[in-house]
């Protein structure tokens, strides 16, 4: 059995993650907040930084395209909700 596992936005450790996580710990979330935002690609070659900042970046478009659906698909259902409601109208035979 795979987990889905994503590289953490600050330290670069894989992490499992939950729908729109960036990264791994509250701490990263913190660091992140202050600046350090993909401050371990420093520290690697030019190439793999490359790649890395590339992976990145598709995982924000994913993350934005899974919301964008289920905003949506919330939508859908508030407009449904508002429709009228038919009565269904009694035949007689």
């Amino acid at each position: 059995m795979s987990t889905k596992q994503r590289f953490c936005r600050v330290c670069g450790q894989p992490f499992r993650f939950v729908f729109d996580s960036q990264v791994c710990t509250t701490t990263c979330g913190m660091r992140k907040i202050r600046g350090f935002d993909l401050a371990y690609l420093t520290e690697l070659p030019p190439d793999q930084a490359r790649a890395r900042r590339s992976v990145h970046a598709a995982i924000e478009d994913e993350i934005f395209v899974m919301k964008m659906a289920t905003a949506s698909r919330r939508e859908g259902r508030a407009t449904r909700r508002n429709l009228l409601k038919v009565k269904r109208m009694k035949v007689a035979l």
